[in-house]
């Protein structure tokens, strides 16, 4: 009876929303409430505007709309519960992650007012975005990454699989698509679905681009980037993906696939052979110590010098500290061990770093997003037959699979436990 007074409500608001813009000039209405957060047209009309801004082929306005008011939806469900685990961001992390931020888009101050200005976003639209971005970040660490368990069973056959021993060659450029379902879909839920799907399918036989049609009708939270997943090796995909990839010639789409998402169609855009390591890459080992409100900076750096000094003069592994203090969780169990690390691909305050660093030796603390670092360049000649990096590889590996799959899954199950109104039509 609760649940009903209260949808009941909502919809009067949503209904009286739409009254306005009859009776006035154009208001920022409710277009949906999730839980009990509403997300408005003024929310939407920033995200058209900036999507607008960054991709140049995009679906039909009003298909756009509802990709991207699912897309808030998806978020704001998302951020709700970072709220309830206590995940926030530092002032000093965001500023931080602000400034890479505008290093990465190369942009001059009035270049980059000029872009926000088309994108009809202020500077404090543009600040809350990125700090969304990191609160994401660290609840996907807590909540699906934390969860993630590899056991020695798996490690050992994906050692000795034709996959793994593959993996270390070829890559995949991949997308897909999502046809969502609940976790208990009725027979109307199957077959809408399977009609989308199948809609899906047609068109893509007469043509038409897999990028536009998962725009169109995904569910994924990628669709807007076209279901893009990049480049790929097959144990970097979902297995289900994975297994069914490996047969496909580029410019092909598997069959429909079935998990407990939904309906999946996976499309192979392209091969290549990707070298062991390339000319820009390192190998890293760090250790990482967040900041905490309760912890002061200058701690966090006697804490890192104290670590570094018991490596330098008294003899004490890297990885041995690294596994016992780390919070990396991702890492620390492995020793704190990154891998190959393309120079190229990193923040620019991290390139000169990682790129003077001697083998061997470990890094003043270096501060990120996620807190302060210290780094040690792996010895590489002391790499040629190590099994126990073997391993930590494939355990990397198999943990990036597993993640691809459940954090589809947690995404969908967070939005199906959550109550949402949205506007028809």
């Amino acid at each position: 009876m609760y649940m009903f007074l209260l949808r009941s409500i909502y919809s009067l608001l949503l209904s009286l929303s739409l009254v306005g813009t009859a009776l006035a000039a154009p208001i920022n209405q409710i277009l949906a409430v999730v839980n009990d957060d509403p997300i408005t047209s003024a929310e939407l009309d920033k995200r058209l505007s900036q999507i607008k801004q960054n991709q140049t082929v995009l679906p039909p306005e009003a298909i756009l709309k509802e990709q991207v008011l699912t897309y808030l939806i998806g978020q704001k469900v998302q951020l709700q519960r970072a709220e309830q685990l206590g995940i926030y961001v530092t002032p000093a992390q965001l500023s931080l992650a602000l400034q890479e931020v505008a290093r990465e888009r190369d942009m001059s101050e009035s270049e980059f007012v000029a872009y926000l200005e088309r994108a009809n976003l202020t500077e404090e639209d543009f600040k809350k975005q990125v700090e969304e971005e990191l609160i994401l970040s660290r609840l996907y660490q807590k909540d699906v990454t934390a969860k993630i368990n590899v056991t020695e069973k798996e490690i050992e056959q994906f050692l000795t699989s034709p996959e793994g021993q593959r993996q270390a060659g070829i890559q995949y450029r991949v997308r897909h698509a999502l046809f969502a379902l609940p976790a208990d879909p009725s027979s109307d839920q199957l077959e809408q679905a399977q009609q989308t799907a199948d809609r899906f399918l047609e068109a893509l036989q007469n043509g038409a681009s897999f990028e536009q049609l998962a725009q169109q009708y995904s569910d994924a939270q990628d669709a807007l980037q076209g279901g893009d997943l990049g480049w790929r090796r097959s144990n970097e995909l979902p297995s289900l993906f994975a297994q069914n990839v490996q047969k496909l010639s580029p410019g092909e789409a598997t069959q429909l696939l079935r998990n407990s998402s939904g309906f999946h169609l996976v499309y192979l855009e392209g091969i290549r052979q990707a070298s062991a390591h390339q000319s820009d890459q390192r190998h890293f080992r760090h250790i990482l110590v967040k900041d905490d409100a309760l912890y002061p900076e200058s701690a966090i750096l006697q804490q890192l010098s104290l670590y570094k000094s018991q490596v330098l003069e008294e003899g004490r592994a890297f990885a041995d500290l690294a596994k016992q203090y780390s919070e990396d969780i991702t890492t620390a169990y492995v020793g704190g061990d990154m891998g190959w690390v393309s120079l190229s691909e990193l923040p620019d305050t991290f390139k000169p770093l990682f790129d003077t660093l001697e083998p061997g030796q470990i890094s003043e603390p270096i501060r990120s997003p996620f807190g302060w670092h210290l780094v040690q360049r792996v010895n590489e000649s002391d790499q040629t037959v190590d099994h126990e990096q073997l391993r930590a590889q494939a355990r990397r590996y198999l943990q990036r699979q597993k993640f691809e799959e459940r954090l589809e899954e947690y995404q969908q199950r967070l939005i199906a436990e959550a109550f949402i109104i949205r506007q028809e039509g």
